[in-house]
């Protein structure tokens, strides 16, 4: 419930991208970068597709993946969607709440099926069959 939260504030201008808090899940300025296949060469942003994505990024086609002209290399890449990106927003709400909702979701499961009661009944039940030999 988490990241579909942010997603809506962030579509909606609630939550803004930029300093100190921002909402983007991943860092604007990561070093590791994604190439498209085959490489593209590029002066500037619109030298990497025809169809403009938002934010700098162009994609060959709609639907396609969407890059900007970096800089230090002179072709068209984007930002690796890996962990070495995220932002700090990105931790809380990629690994922090992830896991913290699988967590409670396996505690739940478990205290919902009683399943502690069942095997301390199942563990004395061993113990009296161990024990009758």
């Amino acid at each position: 419930m988490a990241d579909p939260l942010r997603h809506i504030l962030a579509d909606e201008g609630i939550w803004k991208t930029g300093p100190w808090p921002g909402c983007g899940q991943y860092l604007a300025d990561c070093a590791v970068r994604a190439m498209p296949d085959p490489a593209v060469a590029c002066k500037e942003n619109a030298d990497c597709g025809a169809v403009a994505c938002g934010g700098g990024f162009y994609s060959a086609a709609p639907g396609e993946n969407c890059y900007t002209c970096y800089a230090d290399s002179g072709e068209c890449s984007k930002i690796a969607e890996t962990f070495a990106c995220l932002s700090p927003v990105g931790w809380v709400f990629t690994v922090g709440f992830t896991y913290a909702g699988f967590a409670l979701f396996l505690s739940a499961t478990l205290w919902n099926a009683n399943l502690i009661a069942k095997l301390d009944a199942v563990s004395s039940k061993w113990k009296a069959l161990q024990g009758s030999e």
